[in-house]
């Protein structure tokens, strides 16, 4: 029964690429983020699309809140969550 299970469990994982190489991809791309490279040298947030695939991988989502602060002023501000270094889950 054991190795039945295990014979599953390897299929699964094969159907879900999920390798050791690339879950220590996916866990090193976490681990050794840099948030700064979301941003311009200006401070600005760069378009997702310009991103490098390692950053993009560990941001876990964007929030842009627009705001009125006065005539014709508009305020946005960016929210952005990463995956927890420790955990997996974003914060």
């Amino acid at each position: 029964m054991k190795d039945r299970v295990a014979e599953i469990q390897g299929k699964g994982a094969l159907k879900a690429e999920a390798t050791v190489e690339r879950v220590l991809k996916e866990l090193s791309r976490i681990g050794f983020s840099d948030l700064g490279r979301v941003f311009d040298a200006n401070g600005r947030l760069l378009r997702p699309e310009g991103w490098d695939d390692d950053t993009a991988a560990a941001v876990a989502s964007v929030e842009v809140v627009t705001g009125n602060i006065g005539d014709r002023e508009v305020e946005h501000v960016h929210k952005i969550k990463v995956w927890d270094k420790c955990l997996g889950e974003a914060r």
